[in-house]
């Protein structure tokens, strides 16, 4: 049966054809991409030398209109308007209304045009052709002298002069209103005293900044083009308005009036933006763009085109010759070791892959494939078992190995309590403990110990190693034998935490990761009848004073230490607190408060104190069960996720009762 197209392009020769079928396609990806960036090039490079001959045209007319303002006759006519500013503004509102009807030579515009600072601006003017117009205006806003006759003879309402009036330091250069391809320019005239004393405004057309042969050198670029400014009040300078009405949409449409550098393709158009550097609406940004009509078109593709099917043919060609000597010299003669490679992928690996026609049709005629199918299967049999009875045994003495490593923490947590005081007089104070301990896998990171300081005193010790399983069960070993080797210097709460955190840090110096564990010591001498304690990062513990019925925590003074391993020379603070008959102290770890439900919701310290408020007058160890039992109930279904360590320490007169371990 003859092979369809896809059959025959799954041949392994693709992996001889796959270089140069790579090569010609960033052959024909670069050749597009130069092409297509060929005219944007020389477009950006003509529309920044015209944004640049704007900038420079725009700031010579200012330095014109700078000599306007030292001229003798400016003085002059501003110190004539300022002497007679109260007649002339009369005089200037009685004629605005009919300005427009008077003729060149009526009194009222001779008095504008005729005057030697009206002569001397008409003389720059004529030696300027950029210039269109030239004019002062006093700080009152009347028009004063002018090189032509203005549109109007009072100006103190319009925008532009409010603007120069109140930054007279700022030279501006703002749209013409009337005229969209006009721009005007402004540089403030100052008094000797520095204040404000009137403008000289000079109009010039942005196209007649340009050399004349200028412009008609970008018709060469195209059968269509159009020069413009976008932003505030888009307009087209030069060129087909069509054109540029169609770019001035498109582009308003993406950006707004923003204005943005860079290249814009559209309907067979290519336009150009560039900023212009010089502000030209009142200090708004403006850019000059360039539009022209693609040349290239279709012709863009043409050298890609061409690449890309002599590149098919060449393929092609190498494609047949490739097929011939792959056959003959590599796929026939290996098509068995093919086979088995594409078995273990399969079965092994489980990692299908297909193998071409050529491979099964040499594989019937030899008839050897079931033959090593079998062989095959057989070692992959063995194998899997093999592995199969290693894992097994790995994870029975990995179990083992947890459960006694559980078996000797939870010894340690069930030793008898210590007899505090040794002897017990009626009507002194005794200490009676309860705890309660689950951790949240096998081994637990927290832990408790109590020690026994003399004949009447007692140190509690809680911590909350980070984590939780075997390597936090590790740290809390190494943890026990510290308090065991600082028990005698257990009676100082502050100096305690603060020489294990010491002995801690270093033997944590070698361990790569960082490591730490939060604790709380306290000690209770009841002789003294004083509790003092030190915190290392460590949540405070209830106070339940039953005798006046209240329960608060106990207060850390400040700074609160860090915890334990993280800095070596941490000076730890301490408190103190008094011990009444019928008060319980219960410390706790982050297990307890940070459980969460099903929801998310976490348990938090203020349920926790509720539930201590409920279940305030009963005994110690029952304290710690409905607290637990709280927890259980909030969580519901959900695991609890951290260990649970809680331990109380009742301060009572009562008789010695008979305790027979540690568990609760």
């Amino acid at each position: 049966m003859k092979r369809t197209r896809v059959e025959r392009i799954r041949f392994p020769y693709l992996v001889v054809l796959l270089p140069p079928l790579m090569v010609l396609g960033l052959a024909v990806a670069l050749s597009a991409v130069y092409l297509r960036r060929l005219p944007e090039r020389d477009l950006r490079r003509r529309a920044e030398s015209l944004a640049s001959r704007i900038d420079r045209a725009l700031l010579r007319e200012l330095g014109r209109l700078d000599t306007v303002a030292l001229l003798d006759e400016t003085s002059r006519i501003l110190e004539w308007a300022h002497s007679n500013r109260a007649n002339l503004l009369r005089h200037v509102r009685e004629i605005e209304s009919r300005w427009r009807e008077l003729g060149q030579s009526d009194r009222e515009v001779q008095m504008i045009l005729e005057n030697s600072c009206a002569q001397a601006l008409r003389r720059l003017c004529s030696s300027d052709p950029s210039l269109e117009q030239l004019v002062v205006i006093d700080d009152a806003g009347v028009v004063v002298a002018a090189a032509y006759r203005p549109d109007r003879p009072y100006v103190a309402d319009e925008a532009w002069f409010e603007k120069v009036k109140a930054g007279p330091q700022v030279r501006l250069t703002v749209a013409d209103l009337r005229n969209k391809k006009r721009r005007s320019l402004l540089v403030p005239l100052l008094a000797p005293d520095g204040k404000f004393a009137g403008t000289v405004r000079g109009d010039v057309t942005i196209s007649r900044l340009f050399p004349s042969g200028e412009l008609s050198r970008l018709e060469a670029l195209s059968r269509g083009w159009a020069l413009g400014l976008v932003g505030p009040g888009p307009v087209v300078l030069a060129g087909s308005e069509s054109d540029y009405n169609l770019f001035v949409t498109r582009y308003m449409d993406r950006f707004g009036l923003e204005v943005r550098g860079g290249t814009l393709r559209f309907q067979g158009r290519l336009a150009v933006v560039v900023p212009l550097t010089l502000a030209l609406a009142d200090h708004a940004e403006v850019g000059l763009s360039l539009v022209v009509r693609d040349r290239l078109g279709m012709a863009a593709y043409a050298l890609p085109g061409a690449i890309l099917v002599g590149g098919l043919l060449f393929l092609g060609a190498l494609k047949k010759l490739t097929d011939r000597w792959l056959r003959r010299s590599f796929l026939e003669p290996y098509a068995e070791v093919l086979e088995a490679g594409r078995w273990i992928m399969d079965r092994a690996l489980h990692k299908p892959v297909e193998l071409s026609d050529v491979i099964t049709s040499g594989l019937r005629r030899r008839g050897a494939t079931s033959a090593i199918r079998r062989t095959l299967e057989g070692w992959l049999g063995g194998l899997r078992q093999a592995a199969e009875d290693e894992i097994a045994a790995h994870t029975a003495e990995m179990q083992r190995d947890l459960e006694l490593a559980r078996d000797f923490q939870q010894a340690y947590v069930e030793r008898p309590y210590p007899q505090v005081p040794i002897v017990h007089v009626e009507g002194r104070l005794r200490l009676q403990f309860h705890h309660l301990y689950h951790p949240a896998l096998v081994l637990g990171g927290d832990f408790f110990d109590i020690l026994a300081l003399g004949p009447d005193a007692a140190g509690v010790f809680v911590a909350d190693v980070m984590g939780h399983g075997t390597r936090s069960a590790l740290i809390t070993a190494m943890l026990r034998t510290l308090i065991g080797d600082l028990s005698s210097q257990g009676r100082n709460a502050r100096h305690f935490l603060t020489e294990l955190n010491r002995q801690f840090s270093n033997m944590l110096k070698a361990v790569p990761s960082p490591l730490f564990a939060s604790a709380f010591y306290f000690v209770a001498d009841t002789t003294a009848r004083v509790g003092t304690y030190s915190s290392a990062g460590h949540p405070a513990p209830f106070h339940i004073r039953r005798s006046v019925g209240r329960i608060s925590r106990l207060e850390v003074p400040e700074p609160h230490g860090a915890a334990l391993g993280l800095i070596p020379d941490e000076k730890y603070t301490g408190g103190h607190v008094r011990l009444i008959d019928g008060d319980l102290f219960l410390f706790f770890t982050d297990g307890v408060y940070e459980a969460r439900n099903g929801a998310g919701e976490e348990y938090g310290i203020g349920r926790l104190e509720s539930v201590l408020r409920s279940v305030l007058y009963r005994d110690g160890g029952q304290i710690l069960q409905e607290a637990y039992h709280s927890v259980l109930r909030f969580v519901g279904d959900e695991p609890v996720a951290d260990d649970i360590c809680m331990v109380a320490v009742e301060i009572t007169t009562r008789g010695v009762k008979e305790d027979t371990g540690r568990g609760s």
